[in-house]
């Protein structure tokens, strides 16, 4: 499919995407190549998997003395059921227990990965050595050779694949390096602009502040599965923040009201017990500790996410609130209590930041997710900006410094996930999904990084088809929706468009607009537009992707917004009117509001020239509005389905 440069291109639902068959007009090239001189893996990666290797040795002999010391059978079964999950079981021939040990050591690796249940995985282990061992009656001698000698093939044939591996990866690398050595950085001209939101995206909007403004305690319409993985409460909560704080910072610098406390109340629904409660369990069963304490240790999933919602709070809505001591407050009972502000919990990040070794830390006990640390850098880029505090500082440099020596692959890629205690990781995490995630939230922090991330992803994962639909190449976690655990590829088309537009390439954001639109068919339903059939932590990612631009979220996190100087409006009667865009500089107000139409409706102004008179002129009908001492004023006014509002102060 091909465009004219600038031309409009329009979705089924009316939301306009401009698109290029490039992205946008050239404004220099870069050179991204990768050093084709790395090692295979970083120095603390290779120090950790060589300490894990030695340990594993240690524990293998212990369990060959009983063999090697021709011991009674149950303790050769012993032994070697602790050489290796279920070999004692081989030994003890009790071929059912070893079907029901194989299960059990899957189930309990997935609670080790899932929720960071690091004492599952060894609890089946010895279980299952003490089964073979008090279940033994007729031993197979053939197997005191055969299970060690099978761990020793194993170890071998892993140790080629893992090198034959790490060689396609580096060839793969010179590969890229050919497109990466002249990239061309395209540039929306017209990113800097405020647009206003279309008819669809404020329904879209609506769907998230209406889930936002219930009762705290009360979440229906959030997916309720589990609070340990990525359907969590509190990623529904995180995501649906972030959208509506860009699309304020975005298209209605101006503008207060349900945008800002839809924001607020979001925010205080991270306080909610039941949504940060899983710590207690996590803490218990991953670091050995029974603290509640959900902010201080690891965590980075809560207090990383959290911390970039009170960034952007404050960014676009200039409040303070939550600067304040002990503003936030997560509750644990009637005597214990955990009492935050933004400064706490951006500074209790940045100790986890210096503590880890690695420059990174960890969500779940022992797993360091390279996506959910970019939320904790951004957490102290964000206070940084707004407070002239160095929180950043030398935790940056051990951050950029891990993330492109322990976590970048050698064809280019992301390690999404690294257990900091084995130095494994899982390589199937790292997907389309993934890389895009990475080079969308880290560009705040290291652009040159996520461009070439997102030259790799467009170069080689996404394609633009001649019928105008977005092509993906998908793995592993890709072909699920992360918020409900189905069949789906919404997540990655989800933020592979919210990346297209952080790097302004308008093609590919555009096109996935119109496949999914297509794939998933949004509902309008009492003034709401929904995407039904998907999760509701999709529906606020798909909303995230709709109101970005190109460097959209670095602008969030850097403060990079509209100044708070300058009238602004603070209330409109919502759900009755919607602001579809509002701008203002030092002494006058545009917006756009839609309303049902024809109908008499009360707006509030503030920052106003106190005690001066204002005209305020709505459609081309004016009437004078005075700002009482404090600079703030109301107008009775009627609205159109789309109405033109400025408000001037009079000469």
């Amino acid at each position: 499919m091909q465009f004219t440069e600038w031309e409009p291109l329009v979705s089924a639902s009316g939301i306009h995407v401009h698109a290029t068959a490039a992205g946008g007009s050239v404004a220099g090239l870069l050179d991204l190549r990768l050093p084709t001189d790395r090692p295979r893996r970083g120095h603390l990666v290779t120090a950790r998997l060589r300490r894990s290797t030695a340990i594993y040795a240690v524990v293998l002999l212990l369990g060959l003395v009983p063999v090697l010391a021709d011991a009674s059978p149950a303790w050769k079964s012993f032994g070697l059921g602790v050489v290796v999950p279920g070999g004692g079981l081989v030994h003890s021939g009790a071929w059912v227990a070893l079907g029901v040990t194989a299960v059990l050591f899957v189930v309990a690796n997935v609670a080790w990965f899932g929720a960071g249940m690091i004492v599952a995985p060894p609890l089946v282990w010895l279980g299952a050595a003490a089964w073979a061992a008090a279940t033994v009656d007729a031993p197979n001698d053939w197997a005191e050779l055969a299970v060690p000698a099978a761990v020793v093939v194993l170890a071998v044939a892993g140790s080629l694949l893992v090198r034959r591996s790490h060689a396609a990866a580096r060839r793969r690398g010179i590969e890229r390096n050919e497109y990466l050595g002249a990239v061309e950085l395209r540039v929306d001209p017209m990113a800097g602009a405020v647009r206003e939101l279309s008819l669809p995206q404020l329904q879209h909007l609506r769907g998230l502040v209406d889930l936002a403004m219930q009762p705290l305690d009360q979440f229906e319409g959030f997916d309720i599965i589990d609070q340990f993985q990525t359907s969590a409460l509190r990623y529904q909560i995180n995501f649906s923040h972030y959208a509506l704080a860009l699309a304020q910072a975005n298209h209605t610098p101006a503008f207060r009201g349900y945008a800002a406390a839809a924001q607020r109340q979001l925010i205080e629904k991270m306080l909610v017990r039941r949504v940060w409660r899983y710590w207690q369990l996590e803490n218990a069963w991953g670091n050995f500790s029974l603290d509640p304490e959900p902010i201080v240790r690891d965590n980075i999933m809560l207090s990383g996410y959290l911390g970039l919602m009170l960034a952007a709070y404050e960014a676009v809505n200039h409040d303070d609130r939550y600067d304040q001591p002990g503003s936030l407050t997560f509750q644990w009972n009637d005597r214990k209590a955990f009492r935050h502000d933004h400064g706490t919990i951006a500074e209790a990040v940045r100790q986890n930041f210096e503590a880890s070794p690695w420059g990174m830390f960890p969500c779940e006990p022992n797993w360091i997710y390279s996506a959910c640390n970019t939320f904790g850098m951004n957490t102290l880029l964000g206070h940084d900006a707004l407070h002239g505090t160095t929180m950043a500082g030398p935790v940056l440099d051990r951050y950029l410094a891990s993330l492109n020596e322990e976590f970048l692959t050698l064809d280019g890629r992301t390690t999404a996930i690294r257990s900091s205690r084995l130095g494994l990781t899982i390589p199937s995490l790292t997907s389309t999904m993934a890389d895009a995630g990475m080079a969308l939230f880290n560009n705040s922090i290291d652009q040159d990084y996520s461009r070439r991330l997102w030259e790799v992803v467009r170069h080689e994962f996404v394609r633009v088809g001649d019928d105008g639909y977005v092509q993906m190449e998908m793995r592993g976690w890709d072909k699920l929706d992360v918020g409900n655990y189905r069949p789906s590829d919404v997540t990655p088309l989800a933020i592979v468009r919210t990346a297209a537009a952080e790097m302004g390439d308008l093609e590919v954001a555009g096109s996935i607009t119109l496949t999914l639109e297509d794939r998933y068919p949004p509902v309008e339903r009492d003034g709401v537009r929904w995407y039904e059939g998907v999760s509701t932590q999709a529906n606020a990612m798909l909303a995230l992707g709709s109101v970005n631009r190109e460097g959209g979220f670095r602008d969030l996190v850097l403060a990079n917004v509209a100044s708070g100087d300058g009238p602004i409006l603070v209330d409109v009667p919502y759900p009755d009117c919607m602001v579809a865009r509002a701008t203002h500089d030092a002494g006058s107000l545009d917006a756009v509001l839609r309303s049902a139409g024809d109908k008499d409706l009360t707006l509030g102004f503030s920052q106003l020239r106190p005690g001066a008179d204002h005209t305020l002129d709505v459609d081309g009908r004016t009437t004078t509005v005075r700002a009482d001492a404090a600079g703030q004023a109301t107008a009775t006014v009627r609205l159109a389905a789309r109405s033109e509002v400025r408000l001037r102060p009079d000469s």
